[in-house]
């Protein structure tokens, strides 16, 4: 997701995210920038974009509706926690009852992409099939596919390349448990995937935020191998998403109703 962010903020401030030297760290969408250095300028652009984010906003006029408004909660974040920059994600676990309210129960998230990714990909798989209207398909595909070529690319030649990946910790994030599994600079190259260390703690206030989230993941797995209800509703209970532990309940009972056989049974 951190692609999707920096080409929002090449949008608004005119800046070009291959400069980017960024300092990031976190869960899978559920993170902060520490500091973005643009090369080309010589420095740490990140007070500015944060300065830029408080008092104008961000430019979303190149993105779909429901994107264009997350962009807009981001910079609600920006304005509520001033001293990094948040993932957008994070709009789910801090403003979760805001997020509930604005929602449409009979066209969520999932409406969105079937009516649009997944049908835009079916049509295009369609025209390959029948080998028709070729030159109509977008070849280049998204930031997220060029960035998993650009990946691969740096493994094949040994390039060394910068990417923000998903690692086992390991120390990368000093004061965070070392078996969580952390989205932070990466080196990649012909060896594979080099972590980079931060070097220093990260804030308490993102610290906590992070354990619980990780111990809410690592109980739910649990929960699946040792069929039990009560580490499944203790990671309900747990993750940033839920309010608390009657809701936690509410949710875990209709999901596991709903979605009958396809989940294991839970004691």
């Amino acid at each position: 997701m951190t692609i999707g962010i920096e080409e929002v903020l090449e949008d608004t401030f005119g800046v070009n995210r291959t400069n980017f030297i960024s300092q990031y760290y976190g869960l899978n969408h559920f993170g902060w920038y520490k500091e973005i250095y643009d090369v080309s300028q010589g420095k740490d652009i990140m007070p500015e974009i944060i300065e830029g984010i408080i008092e104008n906003g961000l430019n979303t006029e190149s993105q779909d509706e429901s994107w264009a408004h997350a962009f807009d909660i981001m910079g609600d974040l920006t304005v509520d926690f001033p001293t990094h920059l948040p993932n957008n994600y994070l709009q789910y676990y801090l403003y979760n009852n805001r997020i509930v309210k604005e929602a449409n129960p009979n066209y969520t998230r999932a409406n969105e992409i079937m009516d649009d990714r997944l049908k835009k990909l079916k049509e295009t798989a369609t025209k390959i099939i029948e080998n028709r209207d070729l030159d109509t398909i977008d070849y280049e595909g998204s930031g997220h596919g060029l960035y998993i070529v650009q990946i691969a690319i740096s493994i094949l030649h040994n390039k060394n390349d910068r990417f923000m990946l998903i690692v086992p910790n390991k120390g990368a994030i000093p004061n965070l448990r070392e078996d969580a599994v952390v989205e932070v600079p990466c080196y990649v190259n012909a060896r594979g995937v080099e972590p980079i260390s931060l070097r220093e703690d990260i804030p308490d206030f993102h610290k906590g935020l992070m354990e619980a989230q990780v111990a809410s993941e690592k109980l739910l797995v649990d929960a699946f191998f040792e069929n039990s209800y009560q580490k499944a509703f203790e990671a309900f209970t747990l993750n940033q998403s839920v309010p608390n532990a009657i809701v936690a309940k509410k949710v875990l009972d209709e999901m596991i109703e709903v979605n009958g056989d396809y989940w294991v049974e839970l004691k």
